[in-house]
């Protein structure tokens, strides 16, 4: 998902696509809960499941974790929810 935008529905989510909300800085945060949480079209990857790394402590997320999340975006419970509200947002 593009989080550099506003809060607003992306070409993705006025596809009736539920995404993966995956925020790297910024006010992304901030989009990216709007999307999962606001919203209910898609799924935060945790924030507890990130590793810091190196001596600058650079953010991580293992293969694992996106993973998991992915395969609850397609086929879980919190997944199924956000397709279904996903499609209910649908095409403009």
């Amino acid at each position: 998902m593009d989080m550099r935008s506003p809060p607003s529905r992306s070409p993705r989510s006025s596809s009736g696509v539920p995404l993966l909300a995956w925020p790297m800085g910024a006010e992304q945060g901030v989009n990216a809960w709007y999307v999962a949480e606001g919203m209910g079209a898609g799924i935060l990857l945790p924030s507890d499941r990130i590793k810091r790394v190196g001596t600058k402590g650079i953010k991580v997320i293992g293969r694992d974790v996106i993973c998991d999340e992915v395969k609850e975006l397609t086929g879980g419970k919190r997944g199924r929810r956000a397709r279904e509200r996903a499609q209910e947002l649908g095409p403009w």
